[in-house]
């Protein structure tokens, strides 16, 4: 039907149909679809070869492995993926013709021989070089040597930090465990023998400052004296090979969301079924994502962890003992949604969700009095919506989190890997002890109070709607605001990634920014009434009818008879027709004030000289040269209007800041290890370690760089290494 409304109602509404209205229907947060498929072949070699195609659609270099001796190969993953090089397999005396089929299809121009000719003969080499294929084979005298060689080749590609030991009798299963993770983060895999342990290796190891050493396995595989020797060592065990998979997952993978989960055979009906999870660890390390070693069925830890996961995709990598553990994981992972109305409908809902699960809690019927938590390490996505007059308590360190509704007041105690999401009203947001919190503020959302308490570390706000008081008593808060604050306060200043000079909004520099024409009539869904709002820079800071009240000479914002906006500040502005009767129906439109002025040639100039000179420059000088690099960015083809002079001095600038970042990045990992060092008083001779350790990583910084370290952190390290003198 057609409805009359104001004319100003009606220019805005009519303008968002012509550019495209959004549904007067608001459909809840939905969580992602989980799909899945197979890399299953007829046999290992197929399987590899699928695993190759998936992977890589051309390569230079390629690894070869014998497809029945596992023990040589288990090293390769890491060295494999710093070559961007897909394993492919091949049996002992001669080159599978499936093999150098895929081979050919890669365009590959290099082959790695991993192991001995025991493993790979004569025979191999002469047909990959009868294909015009270099060679190169990485080899020891046994597969501890054969480890050693490609930790080197590794280390000569990059660098190592890090080192992950296994069992190399009783530990393939573990090795392949790793696999994938340790080629992500260019992690070497040293093999332990159950008699000499890393005694290969040692002088290697010795030479490396090592910031962890991953021991992978239990006691039983690698022994207590093998660890000890190990520098910074972190074990990640179970009492079975898929539980300790399962650390090595948590342990690798910490975010919610991933892309895929390769699901292999455990190898525990024979270790050569290993195979399929070496073959995939590089395509894994790829693409981020775990490897999940399997038995007939999930374990119960493994099914515990990955049901705090949302995966893109799960992925069977070969058959023949995997498929119920496969087909698990896809139940675990299918999206279903719960609706519930009231808080037990919800303690119910949260027994029965796994993975991907959406809870839709709509109590727009009645109203929700009584103190209720959300508490789940499930992967799972929340959606309130109605009027919530107590406390709600948050603990979803892996789940996401929106509200559409109106709430008295919000608790966050944990929401590590998700996300908190407010387009509503919320009259107090308090962010307790949780770490890493990410939250977003709506266009439409509107906050009164949000304290960020001092226990609270690395949170992370985006506003883009109305907060009245942002209270941060917490460090590393940082603020990206677009939307309006009215008031900023509390014990800690805020990273603040939005940080507007209002002095440059004068009385008289209003801006015009679209011209909005249209009939003085809108056809609706139904027959109802709408309030129009308006929010962000240069809008009111409430919810409030759009009206432009008799004798107000200073509007934030308002359509003029000749129907052009007007506003005071940049910004972005939104209005928003909302209906009366039900608040979830409404439609937007956004419009991006521009100042004209503001983007001229001289504006950006004039914001290049006021910037300090390049060798004065300071992070705290950061914020000013963002704005500059954005303003000449926005010229766009008027970017060669700008003198040589500015533009040199601004990229210099720019250059100047990231490397200040870098220095301060390096420099906050010795502060680190420095506060991290025993009060200098309470220093023992086992402490000796870690103040040279901390010493040499000082040493290591340039003069930029050991400017950011702290005169406490400088004086606690001189101490501390004259007392070690004297122990």
């Amino acid at each position: 039907m057609k409805m009359k409304i104001p004319k100003r109602v009606a220019v805005l509404l009519s303008l968002t149909l012509t550019i495209g209205s959004v549904s007067l229907d608001i459909s809840s947060a939905q969580s992602k679809n989980t799909t899945s498929e197979g890399l299953v072949g007829t046999g290992r070699w197929e399987t590899a070869i699928k695993v190759s195609s998936n992977g890589w659609s051309s390569a230079t270099d390629a690894v070869i492995v014998n497809d029945s001796s596992i023990a040589d190969a288990l090293s390769a993953t890491p060295f494999a993926k710093a070559k961007n090089a897909p394993i492919l397999l091949t049996s002992k005396t001669s080159l599978d013709s499936r093999t150098k089929a895929e081979l050919k299809r890669l365009g590959v121009k290099n082959v790695y021989l991993i192991g001995g000719k025991s493993a790979l003969n004569d025979n191999v080499e002469n047909q990959l070089r009868a294909e015009g294929i270099s060679i190169e084979r990485i080899s020891g005298i046994d597969r501890y040597e054969t480890s050693l060689q490609l930790v080197k080749k590794l280390d000569a590609i990059k660098s190592i930090n890090e080192i992950a030991v296994v069992n190399g009798e009783k530990g393939l299963a573990d090795a392949v465990s790793v696999g994938a993770p340790a080629a992500q983060n260019n992690i070497p895999i040293i093999l332990s023998s159950p008699t000499k342990g890393t005694q290969v290796a040692d002088s290697f190891i010795k030479s490396k400052s090592l910031k962890t050493s991953y021991v992978i396995g239990g006691e039983s595989v690698v022994s207590k004296e093998v660890e000890n020797k190990l520098p910074n060592r972190v074990r990640l065990a179970g009492n079975t090979r898929n539980e300790t998979n399962a650390k090595v997952i948590e342990q690798f993978y910490s975010n919610a969301d991933l892309k895929n989960a390769y699901v292999t055979k455990d190898g525990s009906k024979g270790d050569n079924q290993l195979i399929d999870a070496l073959s995939v660890g590089v395509l894994a390390a790829k693409n981020n994502s775990p490897v999940v070693l399997a038995g007939s069925s999930l374990n119960s830890q493994q099914r515990n962890l990955l049901n705090t996961k949302n995966f893109d995709k799960i992925i069977q990598v070969g058959g023949g003992g995997n498929e119920a553990a496969f087909n698990d994981l896809k139940k675990d992972q299918t999206k279903n949604t719960y609706k519930v109305e009231d808080v037990d409908e919800l303690e119910d809902a949260l027994k029965k969700v796994t993975a991907n699960d959406v809870i839709d809690f709509d109590a727009d019927d009645d109203d929700i009095d009584e103190n209720f938590a959300i508490r789940t390490d499930k992967a799972i996505t929340v959606n309130l919506d109605g009027k919530f007059t107590e406390r709600i308590t948050i603990n979803m360190p892996n789940g996401d989190v929106t509200n559409d509704g109106e709430i008295e007041k919000l608790v966050i105690e944990n929401l590590k890997q998700g996300k908190f999401t407010n387009d509503g009203e919320i009259e107090t947001l308090i962010i307790e002890k949780s770490e890493n919190v990410d939250i977003l503020n709506g266009r439409n959302g509107d906050i009164d109070t949000l304290e960020v308490e001092s226990d609270a570390d690395d949170v992370k706000i985006e506003n883009k709607g109305d907060i009245d008081t942002l209270r941060n008593d917490a460090s590393g808060t940082k603020l990206d605001d677009s939307g309006d604050i009215n008031r900023k306060t509390g014990k800690r200043d805020l990273d603040d990634d939005d940080d507007d000079d209002d002095d440059d909004d004068d009385d008289d520099d209003r801006v015009t920014s679209v011209e909005i024409k249209g009939p003085d009539e809108i056809q609706v869904n139904e027959d109802e009434e709408y309030d129009v709002r308006v929010r962000g820079k240069g809008s009111y800071s409430k919810k409030v009818k759009w009206s432009i009240k008799s004798g107000e000479s200073k509007t934030k914002a308002e359509i003029t008879s000749d129907g052009v906006l007007t506003a005071e500040k940049t910004g972005t502005v939104v209005i928003k027709a909302v209906s009366k009767s039900n608040s979830r129906k409404y439609d937007t439109l956004e419009i991006e004030v521009v100042n004209e002025k503001k983007s001229s040639v001289k504006n950006v100039e004039d914001k290049i000289k006021a910037l300090p000179d390049v060798k004065d420059l300071t992070l705290n000088d950061e914020s000013k040269v963002n704005e500059a690099e954005k303003a000449y960015n926005d010229l766009g083809n008027d970017k060669g209007k700008v003198s040589s002079e500015n533009t040199k001095k601004l990229n210099d600038s720019v250059a100047k800041i990231k490397e200040l970042k870098n220095d301060k990045e390096k420099a906050d990992k010795v502060n680190k290890m420095i506060e991290a060092l025993p009060k200098v008083s309470d220093l023992k001779t086992a402490d000796k370690k870690h103040v040279e350790e901390a010493n040499d990583a000082y040493k290591d910084l340039t003069d930029s760089q050991k400017t950011f370290i702290s005169k406490e952190n400088k004086t606690k390290l001189e101490n501390a290494l004259s007392k070690i003198k004297d122990l």
